[in-house]
């Protein structure tokens, strides 16, 4: 390989590492996002309030609290 390809295959490798983390970071903060919301729900804050505060369509919440995979 020259140098060139060396350097871009570092890159390429450091990219897809970084990547790799990301998608942990993503997958760990989802979960905490979940506990949350099943403790606000479970606490009687309505799903349509939490969607409400996060931005988020109330749908997309509740999912998160019933998804059943992720307990």
């Amino acid at each position: 390989m020259t140098e060139q390809t060396e350097t871009m295959m570092k890159k390429a490798k450091d990219l897809t590492q970084g990547m790799a983390k990301q998608l942990e970071i993503r997958s760990d903060m989802a979960s905490q996002r979940r506990e949350l919301f099943r403790e606000l729900f479970q606490s009687g804050v309505s799903q349509r309030e939490i969607a409400k505060e996060c931005e988020l369509d109330p749908q997309t919440v509740h999912n998160v609290i019933h998804n059943r995979r992720s307990r």
